[in-house]
């Protein structure tokens, strides 16, 4: 016997509920941007003159210093991403689509600036499903780098960690090697009930949408994408990785020490950091992460010897800083890929 609701025939949306979906869905980022942000100026009740003093005070040189290690490793992001590309594309070209991309990533709601990649490397004869295949790539290659990092910062740092950072690093460590020890074993095996069990997995998770059998083929299709990578390749990639989370590492001690003066050794600044990093991956932000970075940096920074206000400004010093940085990724990125459509 059928079920009935499968012989159900379902009308489609009208424009006024389309369009009133659309309005809802436009105003969820500031919502979550303001709830936020004013959550936070609501119960920390930061000084002014603190934050104004802190970025006042901030040093140009080290600041510079910042800034330049930041671009080393966008540019061994763009030499990675073009290593992983099927298409011979010039440097300059692919560097300036990664710029940008790393720019919309920052500033669109929800992380939905990854879609950016695929849509501005079209335009370059490179399949959509391929990109993604690669983008999804080079997304699990920075987790397990990050992991790895995470891991040897905890370690160096034990003895100076408070008790609440030496049990949420480890757990979030042990979760995290849990997710990779997954992907792994979905990826590597060949076996045929495996890959029934993970289509049916994928069938079952997204049940609710409507197009749900055009997704699952398409994952399909990423996974034939990712297959087509050859092993020279995903090990060059993966040695990159290492190189641009170590410049990233690298990053943080001045502007956790000497430039935001937060306390700790360099080592304990560098867990601080990932931890950020890890939590932040969460896709629940509005426009340019205002508001959840501000939060997370809060939860992260009391930890250790910060009041709820003194962390609240560092919080918003690093989001500055950071903000900063990915303008100037846009507009570098903006003049390469000029400069690439001009050489043609």
């Amino acid at each position: 016997m059928q079920r009935d609701d499968l012989n159900t025939t379902h009308s489609p949306p009208t424009p006024t509920t389309t369009s009133r979906n659309r309005w809802l869905a436009g105003l969820r980022p500031p919502l979550i941007s303001l709830t936020f942000i004013g959550g936070l100026l609501w119960f920390v009740r930061p000084d002014t003159m603190l934050l104004v003093n802190t970025w006042t005070s901030l040093n140009p040189s080290i600041l510079g210093c910042v800034f330049a290690l930041a671009v080393v490793a966008a540019l061994l992001r763009a030499w990675r991403l073009q290593g992983l590309l099927p298409a011979n594309i010039r440097i300059g070209r692919v560097a300036g689509v990664s710029m940008l991309h790393q720019f919309y990533i920052a500033m669109l709601p929800m992380r939905s600036g990854e879609a950016a990649l695929p849509i501005m490397l079209k335009r370059d004869g490179v399949e959509m499903v391929q990109t993604v295949a690669v983008l999804l790539v080079v997304r699990v290659l920075d987790f397990v780098v990050l992991l790895l990092c995470l891991g040897a910062s905890t370690w160096f740092a034990w003895n100076d960690l408070p008790d609440v950072l030496r049990t949420s690093a480890p757990t979030v460590f042990g979760v995290g090697s849990a997710i990779v020890l997954g992907i792994a074993v979905a990826y590597g095996s060949r076996s045929y009930s495996v890959a029934l069990l993970a289509r049916a997995l994928a069938s079952r998770l997204t049940g609710w949408l409507p197009q749900r059998e055009w997704l699952v083929d398409r994952l399909g299709s990423f996974h034939v994408g990712v297959n087509q990578l050859s092993r020279r390749r995903m090990l060059q990639a993966f040695m990159l990785s290492i190189c641009i989370w170590t410049i990233t590492c690298a990053t943080i001690i001045p502007l956790y020490g000497p430039l935001l003066a937060i306390p700790g050794s360099a080592a304990v600044h560098i867990v601080l950091a990932l931890l950020i990093s890890f939590l932040t991956m969460i896709p629940i932000q509005g426009w340019a992460g205002i508001g959840t970075v501000e939060a997370i940096s809060v939860v992260v920074l009391t930890t250790i010897d910060m009041t709820s206000e003194q962390a609240l400004v560092t919080g918003l010093s690093l989001h500055a800083i950071q903000i900063a940085i990915v303008v100037l990724f846009g507009a570098m990125g903006l003049a390469l890929t000029a400069r690439a459509a001009t050489a043609l």
